[in-house]
C-alpha cells in the first residue's frame, strides 16, 4: 500500500487541530487543575509543524527548496518535547528549570537559523539523541504521576519511542532518507517513521488528557473525605480506614484503639473570642496533634470540636498512655496566643482480638466500640482535662487520668 504524502500531511492536520481542540475543551471547569494544558498545547502544535515540515519535504514543495527542511522538522521536534516535559513539571507541582527554557531558546534560535539561511543537513542523528534524551527526562518526570494510568500510558510511549529511535540509530547508518530516494513512501523510512509520531502523538496527548482528569478526580475524592478548617480526615473519610482496621484485627488479631478528643469549653472560647479564633483553635490542636502521630495513625475531626484517633496494633493501655501525653502536650503549649490555655478530655476504647468473629459481630464491634468511647468521652467532660479508658464512677475508675 502506497502512502500519498498529500494525505498525510491532511491527516496530521486534521488530527494536530482535534488534539488541540480536545486539550482547550479539557480546561473548562478544572481551575487551579488545568495548569500545563496550555504549555502542552503549545508542544503540540510544534510538533505538528515539525512532522508538516517532514512531509513538505517529501512533496518536494517550492519554500523547502534550498533549505534543510528534515532539520527544521527535527529542531521542531525538540522544542515541541521541551514544552511537553515542562507541562508534565507543572502538572507534577515541580518548579520551572532555568535548563528548559534555555534549551527552548537555543531550538528556536537555531530554527529561525535554519530558515533564514540554506545550509547542508545537519547531523540528524542529533535530533534523534537529543529526542532520546528528553524522552528519558519525560519518564523521569513521571515517576510521581505513575499512580495515574494516564501517565503510565504517557511513560509507556515514551519507552517504545525510545527503544525505536535507539533501534534506528544502531541499524542505519543514515536515519533520514533523502528526498530523492522517497517518492514512493512505501520504500523510505521516513513515511512509516511519520506515521509512527502521529499515533505516538494522539496516544501521548490521551494519556494527557487522562491524566489531567484523574488528578481533578483524585483532587475532588480527597476534598471529599478531607476535613476544609483543619486538613484532617473527616467522619466520612475515616470510616473506611476503621473498617479496614477492623479487617485487619478480624484476619490477624490485631489490637486496634480509637481516643475519642473533646476541646473543653470550646462554646465559651466561641463566646468570648469568636468563631475565627475558635477556628484558629482547632488548628491549632490538629496541628499539634498530627505532629506527634506514627505514620498509620490518623486522626479525624469527628465533628464541631471532637476529633477520633485511629491507632492501629495499639492496645488500650498503650492507647491511655498516647491520649494522657496528648492532652498533657496540648495543656502546656498554646494553640493561640490571644487566648489562654486549652485542655481537653479524651475517652478511650478498644477490641483486642477479633479473631473467630463474622464481619457482622465485627461491624457490631466497631459500632459498639465507638460507643464506648463516646461514653468515655462523656465521662471525662464530668471531670474535664481528663482521660477515660473504662466505664464506671469517674473517681473509682482505674483507667483515669486527670491534670494534678
Amino acid at each position: 500500500m502506497t502512502l500519498d504524502p498529500a494525505s498525510l500531511l491532511l491527516t496530521n492536520a486534521i488530527t494536530s487541530l482535534a488534539l488541540a481542540a480536545v486539550l482547550l475543551l479539557s480546561r473548562i471547569g478544572m481551575g487551579n487543575d488545568a495548569r500545563g494544558i496550555g504549555t502542552w498545547v503549545f508542544g503540540d502544535i510544534v510538533l505538528a509543524m515539525g512532522r508538516c515540515a517532514a512531509v513538505a519535504t517529501l512533496l518536494g514543495l517550492p519554500f523547502t527548496v534550498g533549505r534543510d527542511f528534515t532539520s527544521v522538522a527535527g529542531c521542531l521536534g525538540v522544542i515541541g518535547l521541551v514544552a511537553h516535559v515542562q507541562a508534565l513539571r507543572s502538572v507534577a507541582g515541580h518548579p520551572a528549570r532555568p535548563i528548559l527554557v534555555v534549551a527552548q531558546a537555543l531550538g528556536s534560535a537555531l530554527l529561525l537559523y535554519l530558515l533564514a539561511l540554506p545550509l547542508e543537513s545537519l547531523s540528524h542523528k542529533m535530533f534523534s539523541v537529543m529526542a532520546m534524551g528528553y524522552s528519558a527526562v519525560t519518564l523521569w518526570v513521571l515517576r510521581p504521576l505513575l499512580r495515574f494510568w494516564g501517565a503510565r500510558l504517557i511513560a509507556l510511549m515514551m519507552l517504545i519511542s525510545l527503544v525505536m529511535r535507539l533501534g534506528l540509530l544502531l541499524t542505519w547508518n543514515d536515519v533520514d532518507i533523502p528526498p530523492s530516494s522517497s517518492q514512493n513512501l512505501s520504500d523510505g523510512l521516513r513515511a512509516p517513521v511519520l506515521v509512527f509520531q502521529l499515533a505516538m502523538a494522539m496516544l501521548v496527548t490521551g494519556g494527557f488528557v487522562l491524566l489531567m482528569h484523574e488528578r481533578l478526580r483524585a483532587r475532588i475524592e480527597r476534598l471529599v473525605v478531607t476535613d476544609a478548617l483543619t486538613g484532617t480526615v473527616n467522619r466520612h473519610g475515616i470510616m473506611p480506614l476503621l473498617q479496614e482496621a477492623w479487617g485487619q484485627a478480624l484476619r490477624h488479631g490485631r489490637p486496634v484503639s480509637v481516643v475519642m478528643f473533646d476541646l473543653d469549653h470550646f462554646k465559651r472560647i466561641n463566646d468570648l473570642y469568636g468563631h475565627a479564633i475558635g477556628d484558629e483553635v482547632l488548628t491549632g490542636f490538629a496541628a499539634c496533634i498530627s505532629s506527634q502521630l506514627q505514620d498509620n495513625d490518623t486522626l479525624s475531626r469527628w465533628g464541631g470540636e471532637e476529633f477520633l484517633l485511629l491507632l492501629n496494633d495499639t492496645e488500650i493501655a498503650k492507647a491511655h498512655a498516647i491520649a494522657d501525653r496528648l492532652r498533657q502536650l496540648v495543656a502546656g503549649v498554646s494553640l493561640d496566643e490571644r487566648i489562654p490555655s486549652v485542655t481537653v478530655s479524651a475517652g478511650v476504647a478498644s477490641i483486642e482480638s477479633l479473631q473467630g468473629m463474622d464481619d457482622t459481630q465485627a461491624t457490631d464491634s466497631l459500632m459498639d466500640m465507638l460507643d464506648a468511647a463516646d461514653r468515655r468521652l462523656y465521662l471525662a467532660k464530668r471531670q474535664r482535662n481528663c482521660v477515660v479508658s473504662v466505664d464506671g464512677d469517674l473517681e473509682a475508675l482505674p483507667g483515669f487520668s486527670a491534670s494534678q
